[in-house]
């Protein structure tokens, strides 16, 4: 499910993920888990002094090495085929905007 919301002005994105069929097979369960992985990394980077990117990179790095891990890709390079070219993190703001682009109006690019 990809929800979006607003709330007195400002908007949010929230997805999340559900067997269709009321229970993950064992090959949907490793991607759902190597994915909440990845938040969870992702989430540990939200701390006042961090990068902003910081929790794209943390949840980019677990995405890479697991789908090695997994045997569905030979090298991190390879991850840009099932990990989103839109970072994790974006700006707060009053309107909803592009992904690769700030609320100023600014372009930003991944690492």
């Amino acid at each position: 499910m990809d929800c979006g919301a607003e709330y007195h002005g400002y908007s949010a994105d929230v997805t999340r993920t559900a067997p269709p069929s009321g229970k993950f097979s064992p090959a949907q369960r490793q991607i759902y888990e190597l994915v909440l992985a990845a938040q969870d990394a992702a989430f540990k980077e939200c701390k006042p002094g961090s990068e902003f990117q910081g929790p794209h990179k943390a949840a980019q790095q677990v995405i890479n090495d697991g789908l090695i891990k997994l045997g569905i890709i030979k090298d991190a390079a390879e991850a840009r085929k099932y990990f989103p070219t839109a970072p994790v993190t974006t700006w707060a703001s009053t309107c909803t905007t592009g992904a690769l682009t700030s609320p100023c109006g600014r372009a930003w690019s991944l690492p």
